[in-house]
């Protein structure tokens, strides 16, 4: 229940958060925009998603930008095990860990047409398997609990919304946690952006 209020309070601390940073920036300087981002995204081969929050940051005149993100995704599971170590699935459904997987990324951006265009991108990535289990929360950027990656990405904006495909590529000699977790490589998203007034 704790994991469930923080992430609501967190949720609702990141969108002022990005809000008034988004004014802030376009008072002070018309050429660095902040524009903060609000979607989804799914791990197909783990069946896992959930929210995706960043933030980008970009000049006005210029091709380049480069952009922070945080997906937070639940893992529900029926797992249970009884007073003689027997595993079943056939328990209620319970949320056993929540995911968070981290970006940096750098992107180029290439426009075909008014408010149309293509995002080209590279980057670091830490990838998390969230709690050690048991309600033991994990520890956010220990290889106990996650690994590091290299992403790249692609980015495609057709309209008010933008898709994204993503390949995490395991650095040399990572690749799982030390608890032998091991996410898919590949990410889907669904992401608004917040463009400035």
């Amino acid at each position: 229940m704790k994991n469930i209020f923080g992430l609501k309070l967190f949720a609702v601390s990141l969108v002022i958060l990005f809000k008034s940073q988004t004014l802030f920036s376009q008072t002070t300087n018309d050429k660095i925009v902040l524009l903060p981002q609000l979607g989804v995204t799914v791990i197909p081969i783990d069946n896992n998603g959930g929210l995706a929050l960043g933030l980008k940051i970009k000049k006005s005149d210029c091709n380049l930008e480069f952009s922070f993100r945080n997906d937070i995704m639940p893992v529900w599971s029926r797992r249970n095990i009884d007073t003689l170590g027997i595993i079943s699935y056939t328990g209620p459904m319970y949320l056993s860990k929540i995911m968070m997987n981290n970006y940096f990324d750098f992107w180029y951006s290439w426009q075909y047409s008014e408010k149309r265009y293509f995002l080209f991108g590279a980057g670091f990535s830490w990838l998390s398997d969230g709690d050690t289990g048991y309600g033991t929360p994990a520890r956010r950027y220990s290889k106990d609990n996650g690994f590091p990656a290299i992403s790249t990405s692609i980015q495609w904006k057709p309209s008010w919304f933008i898709l994204e495909a993503r390949a995490n590529l395991s650095l040399p000699g990572e690749g799982t946690d030390l608890s032998g977790i091991s996410q898919s490589s590949f990410v889907l998203s669904f992401i608004y952006e917040f463009l400035p007034k």
